[in-house]
């Protein structure tokens, strides 16, 4: 209705690595994410979320700061460089922080859940439980508690999206989406494991075609990148990687960059 729409991301960013000046590389990205390592799929998150400069997140992977206001709004208004406006008043259960875009549209963070690196470190955020249009309609996420992994997506004409997870921690195996028909569309997961217990992303199926498979580096001196990804209809994208060395003013810092992204679109060319 009034094109407030489902819309579900799942995004790869391949800067896995911490940006160093000497020493061995140290994972950053979070190392068993329920859909493998390097890749996110959540609605929006909020990092940081008790400080002056909490940090958005948003489900294509931007992150905006957002930072205490001079326009008399209050002290638990933050604003972001598009004027987006972050209310952190926690009243639960009545009152929990809330995102205001431009256009209306409101997000609402009723659910708090822990993200844990591979160095051991904790990262708490805050999720979006609500996301309302002016005119009061609205789509609801719940979580598994505690955790950052989707139960249920209950879009503004009460049709249901249901995310299926098996082990702990948990591996997305399924996302079912039942149309107007009653008819349930099923995406497929196949999100395995490194011998260390990372996780891997290895296909994707959707409903009518082929399944997307990616392949990966093998672990060795942390390099986890995605190397080669075959989509549904053959077409293949390769990725090589090198380190770079940027520098700072005078302070070098060695950066795991892309080299080169090889698309294959026709065979044999």
């Amino acid at each position: 209705p009034n094109g407030l729409d489902v819309e579900v991301w799942r995004v790869y960013n391949s800067k896995i690595l911490k940006d160093r000046q000497s020493g061995n590389p140290v994972v950053q990205a979070y190392h068993q994410s329920w859909v493998g390592l390097g890749w996110t799929m959540h609605m929006g998150m909020v990092h940081n979320y008790s400080s002056s400069t909490p940090i958005i997140e948003f489900p294509d992977g931007r992150l905006e700061t957002a930072y205490p206001n001079n326009y008399g709004l209050g002290t638990s208004i933050c604003l972001t460089r598009d004027f987006m406006k972050y209310d952190k008043t926690t009243v639960p259960p009545f009152t929990y922080p809330k995102l205001y875009f431009k256009n209306g549209v409101v997000w609402t963070f009723g659910a708090t859940a822990t993200i844990t690196r591979a160095d051991g470190t904790s990262d708490p955020v805050r999720l979006v439980t609500r996301i309302e249009d002016p005119y009061g309609h609205h789509i609801d996420i719940v979580y598994n508690p505690g955790l950052p992994t989707i139960q249920t997506i209950t879009d503004s004409t009460d049709r249901v999206v249901t995310f299926v997870t098996s082990g702990t921690p948990k591996k997305l195996t399924q996302i079912v989406a039942t149309d107007a028909n009653g008819n349930d569309r099923v995406f497929r997961y196949s999100v395995g494991s490194y011998s260390n217990n990372y996780h891997r992303l290895d296909n994707f199926t959707p409903p009518m075609l082929p399944a997307t498979t990616f392949e990966y580096l093998d672990g060795s001196l942390s390099r986890y990148e995605l190397s080669r990804m075959t989509t549904s209809y053959g077409g293949v994208l390769e990725y090589s990687y090198v380190d770079q060395t940027f520098y700072f003013n005078i302070t070098p810092l060695i950066s795991r960059v892309v080299s080169q992204k090889l698309i294959t679109f026709d065979p044999g060319n």
